[in-house]
């Protein structure tokens, strides 16, 4: 199942009842996808929408952003992109974010309530020293304490309190296991009544005390020795971990001084530095150009069949057009002369610009296969 699709599903499904469709979704502009983007983030943090048109690109932008902290939403995409991505409404962001957290909506309400009460307050940069300012980020961190506090003891009064019919349904069982231990106890009694009595059965009670207290702390032996053999196991692999680095150290240093350890170091250095400020760059922006490549091709009108059919058949003309041009300029050498010469200039002008028809031609239909390659593509991952 597409990654649209699974959108659609949840946007369709409770709570939201969109009734969409993977086409209405795909056409929706910029500002839509980012009004429904916000509509769910306004469900899971259980407040009003917001009208993003009347909110303004950089408040929306800083508002979406924060709340996805808040909830933990962890992007493939760097921050300067993915902030990039949500202020312009890119359904290369958009997508990710809106699969990722429809699934958990309602699991994600509790997040977002705490993490709202959690958040830092930011504080600029000439009041960092201020001394009302320092008081006022104090007593915020002791109120938030508060609040952890309060919240988990809300959280085991609700998980404490459960279903009054139930409850008593489980006080019956229990009544019955005790009736049913009671009378077990008491046959076991004349049975053990009824051969030891006096001083053998207070020896036999003290005997059955002392082995229920040394099977105790045999298990209480076994965990704390499983606990010991996982500390150890820790250990030998710290132990490993570092005889390896202390080998490849030493034999860095072979020659009795840190030279190869720095050379090392500063080529690792180099490496990273070549990776981090040219690598990456064009990297991104070469797949940035691919990305505005194909959206220019999808973005441009669609072309049927009969167009296609036209421009193979101006193909198939150029190319007959080459060939006879080809064939006469090969007539022309074998039979030579001045006159041939002026005639074999002009075919090469005029095969020139059939060429460069040729050419354009070519180029048109490369992008229309491209395009039709795009659709085809999509139209198969909407069926699947």
């Amino acid at each position: 199942m597409s990654d649209i699709q699974i959108i659609v599903d949840r946007l369709n499904a409770e709570p939201f009842n969109y009734g969409l469709s993977m086409v209405k979704l795909s056409e929706k502009n910029e500002t839509e996808l980012l009004q429904l983007v916000s509509d769910v983030f306004s469900y899971i943090a259980q407040s009003e929408p917001t009208n993003v048109r009347a909110e303004g690109t950089e408040n929306m932008t800083g508002r979406m952003t924060e709340f996805l902290r808040i909830i933990k939403y962890k992007s493939n995409a760097d921050p300067i992109t993915l902030r990039q991505g949500v202020s312009e409404g890119s359904t290369d962001v958009l997508y990710p974010i809106l699969k990722w957290v429809l699934p958990q909506a309602d699991a994600l309400k509790k997040r977002a309530f705490v993490g709202y009460y959690m958040s830092d307050v930011p504080i600029p940069g000439e009041l960092a020293h201020d001394e009302d300012a320092q008081n006022l980020a104090q007593e915020i961190h002791d109120l938030q304490a508060e609040f952890v506090n309060i919240h988990k003891e809300l959280e085991a009064l609700r998980s404490d309190s459960k279903d009054p019919n139930q409850l008593k349904h489980n006080n019956l069982l229990l009544e019955e296991e005790k009736e049913q231990l009671t009378a077990r106890i008491a046959s076991t009694k004349t049975k053990v009544h009824g051969k030891v009595s006096g001083t053998q059965l207070e020896e036999l009670q003290a005997i059955s005390t002392a082995l229920r207290k040394e099977q105790e702390q045999e298990h209480e032996h076994q965990m704390s020795l499983r606990k010991e053999k996982e500390r150890l196991l820790t250990s030998e692999q710290k132990y490993q971990k570092s005889t390896a680095r202390m080998r490849e150290i030493r034999n860095n240093t072979a020659d009795g001084s840190s030279a190869a350890l720095f050379t090392q170091m500063t080529e690792e250095t180099t490496k990273n530095r070549y990776l981090f400020t040219e690598k990456l760059p064009k990297d991104i922006l070469n797949k940035k150009h691919h990305i505005q490549t194909v959206q220019k091709v999808l973005s441009e009108p669609m072309n049927n069949e009969s167009d296609l059919s036209d421009l193979f058949q101006q193909k198939a003309m150029l190319d007959r057009e080459v060939k006879n041009l080809i064939d006469k300029q090969s007539a022309t050498r074998a039979a030579g002369g001045g006159q041939a010469d002026l005639q074999l200039k002009q075919q090469a002008q005029i095969a020139k610009s059939v060429a460069n028809k040729k050419e354009d031609v070519l180029a048109k239909l490369e992008k229309l296969s491209e395009k039709r390659r795009a659709l085809a593509a999509t139209a198969g991952g909407g069926q699947a």
